[in-house]
């Protein structure tokens, strides 16, 4: 006759304890995948033992792990390359400040250098629009376009990798003035520049256009000392 075991519906089989904690063990079968059931008082490991058909398959426990963690790591890398900068945008006017594009073309960050520059960021929503409608939001701003009219310089500098991105950039400044009068229309003074010059301009409190401007004046005036007019508005510097 049939044993108690076949009976309640179990397929006794053999496989090989590889570990015992606490009063489960995981087996070896004989196809190479792995169950957890429940260990016997006597069992040790490394020596086979009957099991049974109705345990939890330790191959399907482990691959749903397994699944889990690479979800874990794609959704972490995709967040990572999300927030990763690859070009940045900085402008003065008085309000000086940087923007930080990525590589979808995205703003991931925001920055001012001065008062202005802040007030101006509150008013103005740019975090995570593309980069075509965070700058269309910010040059065709009311208070952006009064500090154009006021200052009549413009400055634009863009630090990136991608010379097709920097060149976009560059455009989408290119029309700042056109609802302006004629006689207001600003004067747009553009700067490609490298990590080097980024540093630079960071190391004296400024962005790297404004840092670039002021390079520019030095030639023109010598004795101009640019770290005593960091805070001065370009457009009196300039004119």
């Amino acid at each position: 006759g049939r044993s108690q075991a076949e009976r309640m519906g179990y397929n006794m089989k053999t496989g090989i304890v590889m570990k015992i904690h606490d009063d489960r063990a995981t087996v070896m079968r004989n196809d190479c995948t792995f169950l957890t059931i429940p260990a016997g008082t006597d069992w040790k490991v490394g020596e086979t033992v009957p099991i049974k058909r109705k345990g939890i398959r330790m191959k399907v426990i482990v691959s749903i792990a397994a699944c889990f963690f690479l979800c874990l790591s794609i959704v972490g890398m995709v967040d990572k390359l999300y927030y990763e900068q690859v070009t940045l945008i900085s402008v003065d006017v008085n309000p000086s400040i940087e923007i930080g594009i990525n590589r979808y073309d995205k703003v991931i960050s925001v920055k001012s250098y001065n008062k202005e520059g802040q007030q101006l960021l509150d008013e103005i929503d740019m975090k995570n629009k593309s980069r075509v409608e965070a700058i269309k939001n910010l040059t065709e701003h009311k208070s952006f376009q009064s500090y154009v009219k006021k200052s009549k310089v413009v400055g634009v500098a863009v630090e990136t990798k991608d010379e097709k991105q920097q060149n976009d950039v560059l455009n989408d400044f290119k029309d700042i003035g056109k609802s302006l009068p004629k006689r207001s229309a600003p004067k747009i003074l553009s700067y490609s520049v490298d990590e080097e010059n980024v540093k630079e301009a960071h190391s004296r409190n400024m962005t790297p256009s404004k840092y670039m401007i002021l390079l520019d004046l030095k030639k023109e005036k010598p004795d101009l000392d640019i770290d005593a007019v960091t805070d001065e508005n370009i457009g009196e510097l300039y004119n």
